[in-house]
């Protein structure tokens, strides 16, 4: 029996084929995920990605290539290009000036009593920046502001309110700028200076202390021991133009000489800005990092919809009829009480069909003959009244509903729905 039953499983085994195990699940490829991702994220995620590698080629090329924005700016005291005024900083120091280069916001600058603030050409300028200079000025210090002037409203802030010069470059002379007369107290010694450029026309309200063919190169609220000083460039106290005609003897003059004190204002050529951390990293690469945690924000809120389980605990069921009833009924009560009575047409239309069916009558025959007929067949006048005539009121489009009702229930025995006496 058991030689019977081996052969009678090969025969099944040839006549069927080898039976092979059933395939596991099959896992989507990278191509079927990314396209199981709604299109809008697809979108968002494809220019993520395209501004975090243009970020990345961007800071790659510039670090290999040296072509980064510099960290300071033209005029800055730890510059020793000829834009810079590193040989300010050293011309002061040998005169007995004290030096201090700040790198920290002007509303943190507390220069000491009878010194004086330069701002030369800023690379930013905000309103605390205005609220800091007027506070020195009201204190007595002196302030220099030159190059890149701050907006119109911001120099006439810094002017108490009085018509600001206009900073003109268009025609700007090259070369050097005489001291006016009125400033002659003021700039002992000096005739004239470096100019580059440009120059102030008209002057508003300020006094020129030097000009040049263009218009005035340097102005202040009065030609005598003046506390704000504007310069339209800086080219007198740069590296390049400092050993030239009067300019080191005007820059002595215009911070008051030995034993006063100068502040750089540095923070605005880029230097204190950095801090530690994330903030001492470049602001390319902290754009990037923000960028790619708003990627993986993307990619949480696109996949959420994915989390939970994969059907629900139970089995959804409709809400109960009685709901439906009463939401019915809270709106007929909201409604006019003409609109519910119109409201009670159709159900009289349909329990008039109904009637004239179980009596063997025709739809459209007439309501004197299908009440007649309804009143031969046993059914109650109240019960016709409220199918055939129009109720008045809430109770008669109560009646309505009652009597289709009873005549629409099938379990009646009489032919017109349980409605006879």
């Amino acid at each position: 029996m058991t030689a019977a039953a081996d052969v009678a499983a090969a025969e099944r085994v040839v006549a069927d084929g080898p039976s092979t195990p059933a395939p596991g699940p099959v896992r989507p490829s990278a191509g079927d995920r990314w396209a199981s991702v709604p299109r809008r994220w697809r979108v968002v995620i494809v220019l993520v990605a395209t501004v975090l590698g243009l970020e990345l080629v961007w800071s790659v090329v510039g670090g290999v290539t040296g072509t980064s924005a510099p960290t300071t700016g033209p005029s800055s005291s730890f510059t020793t290009a000829a834009t810079g005024t590193s040989a300010l900083a050293t011309l002061l120091t040998a005169d007995g000036v004290g030096v201090v280069r700040a790198t920290t916001p002007l509303d943190r600058v507390r220069p000491r009593q009878d010194g004086t603030l330069l701002v030369l050409d800023p690379s930013t300028w905000t309103a605390g920046d205005t609220t800091a200079l007027r506070h020195l000025l009201a204190r007595g210090e002196r302030v220099v502001v030159a190059g890149s002037l701050p907006a119109a409203g911001a120099v006439r802030q810094l002017l108490g309110g009085a018509a600001p010069p206009r900073l003109s470059t268009a025609f700007g002379y090259t070369g050097t700028a005489g001291v006016t007369a009125a400033a002659h107290g003021t700039f002992a010694g000096v005739s004239q200076i470096e100019t580059s450029g440009a120059s102030f026309s008209p002057l508003g309200s300020a006094v020129a202390l030097v000009e040049d063919r263009a218009g005035a190169v340097a102005v202040a609220p009065r030609a005598t021991s003046p506390r704000l000083v504007l310069l339209a460039n800086a080219a007198a106290l740069s590296n390049a133009g400092l050993d030239r005609s009067d300019d080191a003897l005007f820059a002595l003059d215009l911070v008051g000489g030995r034993g006063s004190t100068v502040v750089f204002d540095e923070y605005d050529h880029g230097y204190g800005r950095t801090g530690t951390g994330l903030g001492a990293l470049p602001l390319r690469w902290r754009v990037g990092l923000s960028l790619a945690l708003l990627a993986v924000l993307v990619w949480l809120v696109s996949a959420s919809r994915r989390f939970g389980p994969v059907r629900p605990a139970g089995r959804l069921l409709p809400p109960p009829r009685i709901a439906y009833v009463d939401a019915m009924g809270t709106v007929l009560a909201s409604m006019p009480a003409a609109r519910r009575r119109a409201a009670a047409d159709p159900l009289r239309a349909e329990g008039r069909l109904v009637l004239a069916r179980r009596l063997s009558l025709p739809s459209e025959i007439d309501d004197a003959t299908l009440a007649a007929a309804a009143v031969a067949a046993g059914m109650a006048p109240d019960a016709i009244s409220a199918i055939i005539e129009q109720p008045r009121d809430d109770a008669g489009l109560l009646a309505t509903g009652r009597a289709v009702a009873t005549l629409m229930d099938p379990g009646s025995g009489n032919g017109t729905g349980g409605v006879v006496k």
